[in-house]
């Protein structure tokens, strides 16, 4: 069977068709695997790959836009710099997976394993992440402004100068985060847990910290977590104390 928007890849004599349903199911996992690995990005834009097992395949660079890879295996897949923009990945596996610089605005992200995956520099902004697992993942330089984060577990992840300007991280989970130099301006992180987390130089200016754990966190002054020091109002009206 035809594979339309992979063909005009392989064979240059075969037009590239727009708006065209591709859909997983019309391959075996061998030929989806080897199609999805051949040199050069792919455009798989509005691709129907739901439920699609893609566990180590090469999708670096190629245009993803408003596909739908809900339940998608996507474990250790490299996705490097590709094109997300307002795809469906909810309830998928990206745990591991290359997604350095890849552009994921407006993208469903709810339920995704994200454990241990490489989001540095990504593009997250208005990215719907309810209740991801992010726990370890590097989202170093990721900008997440205006992102949904709620009930997010992103225990011991890396988000040094991460831009979550406006976002929402009410209820999130946030152990051992390293937030440095992070820009939480305006965020809300009601009900937020950032026990022993590392908040060094980090920009709380007018964010909501309702209700927020901060046991044993290193504050944007450098100092451990004094509540008599480190009122609410002191770390929400200027960057540093």
């Amino acid at each position: 069977m035809t594979f339309p928007a992979l063909s005009y890849k392989l064979n240059p004599e075969i037009p590239k068709i727009s708006r065209t349903r591709i859909t997983a199911l019309e391959f075996t996992k061998k030929e989806l695997y080897d199609l999805l690995n051949r040199s050069g990005p792919l455009w798989l834009a509005r691709a129907d790959l739901e439920g699609a097992e893609l566990e180590g395949a090469n999708l670096a660079g190629a245009n993803l836009s408003n596909a739908n890879l809900k339940g998608a295996c996507l474990r250790e897949a490299n996705l490097e710099g590709a094109k997300l923009i307002g795809a469906d990945l909810s309830h998928a596996d990206l745990s591991i997976a290359n997604l350095k610089g890849a552009d994921l605005k407006d993208a469903n992200l709810t339920f995704v394993n994200l454990k241990g995956a490489d989001l540095r520099n990504a593009k997250l902004t208005d990215a719907n992440l309810l209740y991801a697992d992010l726990v370890v993942a590097n989202l170093e330089g990721a900008n997440l402004m205006f992102a949904n984060l709620k009930g997010a577990n992103l225990t011991g992840a890396e988000m040094i100068r991460c831009y979550l300007s406006v976002a929402n991280l009410a209820g999130a989970t946030m152990k051992d985060v390293n937030l440095m130099y992070a820009n939480l301006k305006g965020a809300d992180l009601r009900g937020a847990k950032l026990t022993d987390a590392n908040l060094l130089y980090a920009d709380l200016v007018v964010a909501n910290l309702e209700g927020v754990a901060l046991s044993s966190a290193t504050m944007p002054d450098g100092k451990t977590y004094d509540p008599k020091i480190h009122t609410i109002e002191s770390l929400t009206t200027s960057k540093k104390i």
